[in-house]
């Protein structure tokens, strides 16, 4: 099972990426294939709006 958060390489890429955004939090070890499948249930609910961003 994944664990995306545990891999330095990946979650510093993604810091640096989003870096103009609001501070950037990394719970590792924290369920995160649970938290993106709310994530998704919560948009398609309409409890929550798409939210696109550019590349």
């Amino acid at each position: 099972m994944g664990g995306p958060a545990r891999s330095e390489m990946l979650t510093g890429w993604i810091v640096k990426w989003v870096a103009a955004l609001p501070p950037v939090f990394i719970y590792p070890w924290e369920n995160e294939m649970t938290a993106m499948a709310e994530g998704v249930l919560r948009v398609l609910s309409g409890k929550e709006p798409v939210r696109r961003y550019g590349v």
